[in-house]
């Protein structure tokens, strides 16, 4: 194939297998190219190259702002190519390396002294050069998906620092220096080897996000309670058997996600939780519903699934702002009458459970557009479930039903209806779809 040659032109595409000569570039979305160089270009705007193979850049100018992404076979992400793309960057304010063949940053990183936002992902990296710490403009580092074990203490020395992205690395310790970043808003540290958090963490007064997801932390240390402005916490899938008491210190909390570790109650002092919004504790050992939720008025999506519930108290009525309750997969054997102050209730799911009637009560939740009860052992639904006037969807699979109310064709903005694995039979399921004939059935019979 023969390589195409241009020189002096102003260009808004790159060809594959091209050179090009004292050309000026106006390109607006990120493309993929290879085995092309360039002698003397000027790149205006944000560039963005993805999967560039085989490229050569030789006294190139670039935009203040440049994303690259290399194939498996692209000579650039090797050392000595990086560096001399890197060098023609000083005036760069945001630079993105992606899927880079090297342990260790290019040297010539420390030439960027205006850097405001750094990021070296999906690479192979197993220590961060110490010149990242020298860059006094650092607002954002992002340095996910890499090999890194270590983080040194001179992460301290960014000051600037508003967000820090380390997850999906293999560290297994974080220095105690972190309590330096006092401008630090968000920081993920999921999926790393994490087995404690240093308590100097909890001087971290800005932070809004923290993400300590897929590790294998037993504890976390009081000091978490001291990080007033929290509003995202993620600690899912570790081994966590407690919570300390000073977490109900988070007054500005509105998500908490617990899900996957082994807890077996909630720290009574999340009564004072009044901004959480979302709480997910789904697949951990709780066998008592935790008394301290019935405090959280403002509490909009609750789950609790996957645990060993097997009973909901009366006081459950009081979270009068839940819209969302998972509690599929426990061992109730009844709903209390209270559901009907669920006012705000659009959704609940009590699938694989235990429950072989619902009161009569549950009518009364006038918003409920989702019900779930498939995998339980009921016979018979109250006749008031038919004045629900907002069911869309009802799930009655695999229960021992044997007839349905009569009034069922009062529910008529219900579309969807699933008695597969119901004993009703095939009239009965006959008469449904007669008096449902806008709502999907499905059933054993064709």
């Amino acid at each position: 194939m023969k390589i195409l040659e241009f020189k002096l032109k102003k260009l808004s595409n790159i060809y594959t297998k091209a050179k090009y000569y004292g050309c000026t570039f106006n390109i607006k979305n990120p493309i993929s190219f290879r085995e092309t160089e360039f002698y003397n270009c000027n790149f205006r705007d944000e560039v963005g190259f993805r999967n560039i193979d085989n490229v050569v850049f030789s006294n190139c100018s670039f935009s203040n702002k440049l994303n690259l992404s290399f194939g498996k076979e692209s000579r650039v992400k090797e050392g000595e190519e990086l560096d001399l793309i890197i060098k023609q960057l000083p005036q760069t304010t945001s630079l993105s390396l992606h899927q880079l063949d090297l342990t260790h940053m290019p040297d010539s990183i420390a030439t960027l002294k205006k850097v405001e936002f750094l990021a070296v992902t999906q690479s192979r990296l197993t220590e961060i050069a110490k010149t990242i710490f020298e860059m006094p403009f650092l607002r954002e580092l992002h340095l996910s998906y890499n090999n890194l074990k270590t983080l040194p203490s001179q992460i301290g020395n960014l000051k600037k620092l508003t967000s820090l992205h380390l997850d999906n690395n293999e560290l297994e310790l974080l220095p105690p220096s972190l309590k330096n970043l006092k401008s630090l808003d968000l920081l993920t540290l999921g999926s790393n080897q994490l087995k404690e958090i240093p308590r100097e963490l909890g001087e971290l007064h800005s932070l809004t996000y923290l993400d300590l997801s897929n590790n294998q932390l037993l504890r976390l240390p009081n000091e978490i309670g001291n990080m007033h402005n929290l509003k995202y916490l993620i600690v899912s899938s570790n081994q966590l058997r407690e919570l300390p008491s000073n977490i109900g210190n988070l007054l500005n909390i509105e998500e908490m996600t617990l899900t996957h570790n082994r807890l077996v109650g909630l720290p009574y002092e999340m009564k004072n939780l009044q901004t959480l919004r979302s709480l997910h504790v789904q697949s951990n050992s709780i066998k008592n519903f935790p008394h301290c939720i019935f405090h959280l008025k403002n509490l909009e999506i609750l789950d609790l699934s996957f645990n060993r519930l097997e009973e909901l108290p009366k006081s459950f009525g009081q979270l009068v702002s839940l819209k969302s309750f998972y509690l599929q997969d426990n061992q109730l054997q009844n709903l209390p009458a209270k559901i009907s102050q669920l006012q705000s209730l659009s959704y609940i799911d009590l699938a694989h459970n235990c429950l072989s009637e619902l009161p009569k009560e549950i009518a009364q939740c006038k918003k409920l557009s989702s019900l779930r009860l498939d995998s339980n052992n009921i016979t018979h639904l109250p006749d008031s479930i038919t004045q629900m006037e907002q069911l869309y969807s009802l799930e009655l699979e695999s229960n021992p039903l044997v007839d349905l109310p009569t009034t069922m064709k009062n529910l008529t903005n219900l579309k969807h209806l699933n008695i597969r694995g119901t004993l009703l039979s095939t009239k009965q399921i006959e008469k449904i779809r007669n008096d449902l004939p806008y709502c999907n059935v499905v059933s054993n019979d064709p």
